[in-house]
């Protein structure tokens, strides 16, 4: 019971804290604004391309899937895409990873189906935290359709007739291949825009900024602390080993608490405000959970290493630009080099981001990022309150 009176208290506390609601939950929501409004049209094209790494996940083996490949190696598209032969589940993790920026499928039976005049599927997976280059993936890929599609219905009609084609008939049969190519186009980008949703400059900095100005929150935790400290509260209630990790849990569970009703009141505003999807209520409150718990857990760990609480709340508010300057909070993942990329998972920040664009984007709840962070969360937690037990 005192673990959660602790709890409680500090919620107060930080409830009446103007300038900390100022930093928490202001702060945060004009970033998104301004960040919104400045990089809206940025963020759906980037001028500098470079050539980049498609991934082709062939579950066909087929004629046509063999057609497919020599396309992506034609010397007109050399300079712009590598193609790279994946399996399902490296594709989408590449993808997930922010490694890919996109990956076309060939499902199974594609080439009997086209060539049998059945309905065929050309998917397209792609990055949401990516806008050009999958546009330019789809663009390739549907242009494969369309040519799939002018073949066939020419050698339907040169069947139909009886005869080559004759010049005069060039026109009308463009025109029946213009209005087919359109369907097939509808058809394709459906299938694209399924494996994954937009994600908006709005959305995409709505996650990041939660997640930055929930790393700022841990500061409270520091501050509250060094505020024991100073009243002779904390000399007071770590009377004894018990006493202390109580203490200590009323502690982590308040800053929990605090990070976790932080998150609410942002997500539930994006929402209103800006019209953002975060994706599946319950998932994403679960993923805020956990990285609620590796904030706290993380704030704790700095408590215990750094005794002078001045320098402690200094250096937490210069590792939180650091970890959200690596988690993609500020520049989107899709534009670090590849070394970043790696650099970027010891970011809490990142993991966070992450699992939160895949909700974002229709995917199901990221296990292995809630994993991570709770893990994280748990030895933080562990081993900071240990050391401060230990006094």
């Amino acid at each position: 019971m005192q673990v959660v009176w602790i709890a409680l208290k500090d919620l107060r506390l930080a409830a009446r804290d103007r300038t900390g609601l100022l930093l928490l939950l202001v702060m945060p929501l004009v970033l998104i604004t301004v960040l919104g409004f400045a990089f809206g049209g940025a963020f759906a094209s980037r001028p500098a391309i470079g050539r980049f790494e498609v991934g082709v996940v062939d579950q066909d083996g087929g004629q046509l899937a063999t057609a497919f490949w020599d396309v992506l190696q034609d010397e007109s598209l050399q300079e712009l895409l590598v193609p790279t032969t994946l399996t399902a589940d490296a594709a989408n993790e590449a993808i997930k990873t922010g490694k890919l920026a996109g990956a076309i499928v060939i499902p199974p039976n594609f080439t009997s189906d086209v060539l049998g005049g059945q309905t065929a599927n050309l998917k397209v997976w792609r990055d949401p935290g990516q806008q050009l280059r999958p546009m330019i993936i789809e663009t390739v890929a549907q242009s494969f359709v369309d040519n799939l599609l002018a073949t066939r219905l020419v050698v339907e009609e040169a069947l139909r007739s009886g005869q080559n084609i004759e010049p005069h008939e060039i026109e009308s049969l463009g025109l029946q291949i213009a209005i087919e190519m359109n369907r097939v186009k509808v058809r394709l980008q459906a299938d694209a825009i399924a494996s994954g949703k937009h994600v908006d400059s709005f959305l995409y900095y709505a996650i990041g900024m939660a997640c930055m100005f929930l790393l700022f929150s841990g500061s409270l935790g520091l501050q509250s602390i060094a505020s024991e400290e100073r009243r002779q509260t904390l000399a007071r209630m770590m009377v004894s080993p018990t006493a202390k990790i109580r203490f200590l849990l009323g502690k982590s569970l308040g800053q929990v608490n605090i990070a976790v009703i932080q998150f609410v009141i942002l997500y539930l505003v994006t929402r209103l405000v800006f019209q953002t999807d975060w994706g599946s209520p319950l998932a994403v409150m679960l993923l805020a959970l956990a990285y609620a718990f590796a904030v706290t857990g993380l704030s704790m760990l700095v408590a215990a290493l750094i005794p002078n609480r001045a320098a402690a709340v200094s250096a937490w508010s210069i590792g939180v630009q650091i970890m959200a300057a690596l988690g993609g909070s500020m520049v989107p993942l899709s534009q670090f080099p590849s070394f970043m990329l790696k650099v970027a998972h010891i970011s809490p920040c990142y993991w966070g981001l992450r699992g939160f664009l895949d909700l974002a984007t229709g995917l199901p709840l990221p296990l292995v990022n809630i994993f991570v962070l709770a893990a994280t969360g748990l030895i933080g937690i562990t081993l900071g309150t240990w050391r401060l037990a230990r006094g």
